[in-house]
């Protein structure tokens, strides 16, 4: 350093999480779906015409903060002062025509962009990670460097000289898989390094803000724990929670490597199903990523009733979570899933047998409701390709009928 004086070119600021401006005025707004950034646009145009508001202490407090940190990251010196070009910004204006300068973020699973937009919808930039969020390659690896941050693995910026994301609370180094700053939470998760990175899971969980991870994992009890879930998932978890069954799918949900979002709606789903599980299926018999979507719906009438017309709305959500778990997590079903096109028994029955025992424990026992519906013979029926009658859905005990093979 010698002099430790730090010569400062480009200063950004981040009044909050909706804009970012540069000393010379040049800015850009940021759009959010909930917490996904789903757009940025960039602009320019500022009024310096009362500089005099400006918090000179607030100024000098921010940057005795960045002599501190700087001097973590030099060996065996400081930072003494900072000297820096800086325009007065004070009031953004624009420049009073239309800002085309209007990019949207197509991200993965993990929130981590994958493509971005320009208005027009053409391709302006493409990016493929390893798990831990390394860049493998950049379609334009120099696009607007300068002007745009680059908001890339789990939607968080890129320092280009850290070489490192910014999580807000911590920094992230993809290169080592690690934090570089402890956990300061670190004690709630204390069986697991307080350096760590989504409990070293980068294909399952997010950190919103580098100090907790977003979703249900298993705690040190060996539990499952919920942290900044999803109100359905929340739901589904509570639900299932009401009985042995549910409570041990829910925990291999959890466990399994397959990342499970939940929706829980009211609409009636196609067929008057109840259920179902949507992902794409990896040759083994299992999923990386699936959605699973649970219908609390009365589909029921006089003439054709329905096995959940006399439950409420968490048994159903116990119930069909039950159900939908096997055709999620079993290899062996899902293959026989995917192998059918159209319903079947045969593909049903372990799942309904899993839902009735579910909801059998979640009535305490009492199954004199909706016995009826699992185990005598439907009225209603199908009719196959070959003009044959077949039990509608899966109402009747598998040795009432044979299979056609």
């Amino acid at each position: 350093m010698g002099s430790k004086i730090l010569e400062v070119d480009k200063i950004t600021y981040y009044p909050n999480g909706y804009i970012n401006i540069d000393q010379h005025g040049n800015y850009t707004k940021h759009y959010y779906a909930e917490t996904q950034r789903i757009a940025s646009k960039i602009g320019s145009g500022y009024d310096d015409s009362i500089s005099y508001n400006i918090d000179s202490l607030q100024i000098e407090n921010s940057f005795e903060t960045m002599k501190n940190e700087l001097g973590i990251w030099l060996t065996g010196d400081t930072v003494d002062n900072i000297t820096y070009l800086l325009d007065t910004v004070t009031h953004l204006i624009g420049d009073g025509n239309i800002e085309n300068a209007l990019f949207f973020y197509h991200g993965n699973n993990m929130s981590s962009t994958m493509l971005i937009t320009d208005y027009n919808g053409d391709i302006s930039q493409a990016v493929m990670y390893m798990p831990n969020g390394v860049i493998i390659s950049e379609y334009n690896q120099y696009w607007l460097m300068d002007t745009l941050p680059k908001f890339y693995f789990q939607g968080k910026q890129w320092d280009e000289e850290l070489k490192m994301y910014y999580f807000h609370a911590r920094y992230y180094d993809p290169n080592w898989g690690i934090f570089t700053s402890r956990d300061a939470k670190f004690e709630k998760y204390y069986w697991c390094s307080p350096y760590a990175m989504t409990l070293n899971n980068w294909l399952k969980y997010i950190d919103p803000d580098g100090q907790e991870i977003k979703g249900a994992f298993i705690n040190a009890a060996g539990n499952v724990e919920l942290n900044k879930a999803s109100r359905s998932t929340r739901k589904v978890f509570e639900a299932m929670s009401k009985s042995a069954t549910g409570t041990s799918q829910f925990k291999k949900m959890v466990e399994s490597s397959t990342k499970i979002r939940f929706e829980i709606t009211g609409r009636r789903l196609s067929g008057g199903d109840h259920g179902e599980t949507i992902g794409d299926k990896n040759d083994n018999g299992t999923y990386d990523v699936v959605t699973i979507i649970i219908s609390t719906a009365k589909t029921g009438t006089k003439k054709s009733p329905d096995r959940f017309d006399n439950a409420t709305k968490e048994e159903m959500i116990n119930a069909i979570g039950v159900h939908e778990s096997i055709h999620t997590l079993d290899p062996a079903q899902i293959k026989l899933d995917h192998a059918v096109k159209d319903f079947s028994w045969e593909a049903e029955r372990n799942p309904i047998e899993m839902e009735y025992t579910s909801r059998t424990e979640y009535n305490k026992g009492d199954n004199s409701k909706f016995k009826d519906a699992y185990e005598n013979p439907n009225p209603k029926s199908r009719v196959d390709d070959d003009g044959k009658t077949k039990p509608s859905y899966n109402l009747i005990k598998k040795e009432d009928y044979e299979i056609d093979n």
